[in-house]
C-alpha cells in the first residue's frame, strides 16, 4: 500500500508522518489535520524510505515530526507464541525507520506507548522516571517504540513517549472483545479485583498526540486521571447486561495477562500541565453501558 497523504500539500513537504494502521493511527490522523497543511500516514515503517524517496532534495523533510502509534494486542495464546518474533521484527523496522528519518532532516518523534508496559506497581503509583517496565507478547510494538525515541535521541532528534492507560472506545480490539464477551455472559478480567486500570478515550489520546507535538522531550503518563479497579469495570459490565458474569478461566486474561493482570495505577503526571492539554471524552463506566446495549 502506497502512502496516504491526508490533506493536499506541495510534493515532498511533510509536516507530520505518521506511522500506524490501528485505531488510535486513524483518530490521530483526524486531529493531527487540525494543526498542520500535511499529515502523512504510513502503515508500515519500510515505508518511510518510500516517503522520503519521493523528494529530490534530502532535507525536504527538515523539521518533520514522526508520530509511532502503537495499539496492544488483546491477551491470546497466538500473541505469546509470536512474541519473540514480533519484538526482533518492531525493533528491527522501527531503528531502520529512525535513522531514515533522522537522515532526511526530521527533529521530533513521538512514540506512543502504553501504561500496561509497567511491572505491577506494587501499590506505588508508576512513575516514568523510576518504575521498571515488564515488556510482554501484547505490548512488544510499545516496547520497540519506546525503543526507538531512545535511539532517535542519541542521533540528536528530540523524543516524546506517551504512556497511555487502556485507549477505550469503539476503534480497539480490546474494548471490543470486552464489550462481546460481556453480551454473551463472560467475564474476561480476572485479575485481582482491587487491582488499578488506568484509562482514556481514544479521542483524548489523539488530542494528547497533537499536544505532544509542542512538549518537551521526556516519557509522560496520560490518562484520563480517573483510575478504576478491576472489580468495578466487571461491576458496570454486570449493571450493563442485567446478569451476573461467568469467569472464562482463560488464564491470557487473568491473572497472567499483561493488561489486566496486573494492578497500574499511574503517578500525577505533568504532562497536562507543560501542554494544557485536558482529556474531555467519556470515562471508562459510560463508555461500557453504553457499547453494551448498543445493538451488535
Amino acid at each position: 500500500m502506497k502512502p496516504r497523504a491526508t490533506n493536499q500539500c506541495p510534493p515532498g513537504f511533510h509536516d507530520v508522518l505518521l506511522v500506524g494502521q490501528g485505531g488510535l493511527a486513524t483518530q490521530a490522523a483526524r486531529h493531527l489535520r487540525s494543526i498542520t497543511p500535511s499529515v502523512t500516514q504510513v502503515d508500515r515503517p519500510d515505508q518511510v524510505t518510500d516517503v522520503a524517496s519521493d523528494s529530490v532534495e534530502r532535507s525536504a523533510l527538515e523539521g518533520m515530526t514522526v508520530v509511532i502509534a502503537t495499539d496492544p494486542y488483546p491477551p491470546s495464546f497466538g500473541a505469546r507464541l509470536r512474541r519473540k518474533h514480533r519484538a526482533r521484527k518492531f525493533a528491527s523496522n522501527y531503528a531502520t525507520l529512525v535513522r531514515t528519518a533522522r537522515d532526511f532532516g526530521a527533529d521530533r518523534l513521538i512514540a506512543c506507548s502504553t501504561a500496561f508496559l509497567y511491572a505491577d506497581d506494587g501499590a506505588v503509583p508508576l512513575d516514568p522516571s523510576l518504575s521498571p517496565i515488564d515488556p510482554a507478547a501484547e505490548t512488544v510494538a510499545a516496547n520497540a517504540a519506546e525503543g526507538a525515541a531512545e535511539l532517535f535521541s542519541t542521533l540528536g532528534g528530540q523524543s516524546v513517549v506517551l504512556r497511555f492507560g487502556w485507549v477505550f472506545g469503539d476503534a480497539d480490539p480490546i474494548s471490543a472483545q470486552v464489550v462481546a464477551a460481556a453480551r454473551k455472559g463472560w467475564r474476561l478480567i480476572e485479575g485481582r479485583p482491587g487491582s488499578w486500570v488506568e484509562t482514556i478515550a481514544g479521542p483524548d489520546a489523539a488530542t494528547a498526540i497533537v499536544a505532544a507535538t509542542k512538549a518537551p522531550p521526556g516519557i509522560y503518563n496520560v490518562s484520563d486521571g480517573r483510575p478504576v479497579t478491576q472489580a468495578a469495570i466487571n461491576a458496570v459490565l454486570e449493571e450493563a447486561t442485567g446478569t451476573r458474569l461467568d469467569p472464562l478461566d482463560n488464564v491470557y486474561w487473568g491473572e497472567l495477562g499483561v493488561l489486566f493482570g496486573s494492578s497500574h495505577l499511574l503517578s500525577d503526571t505533568n504532562f497536562g500541565g507543560l501542554t494544557g492539554w485536558r482529556p474531555s471524552g467519556a470515562d471508562i463506566r459510560s463508555y461500557l453501558l453504553h457499547a453494551v446495549l448498543q445493538p451488535s
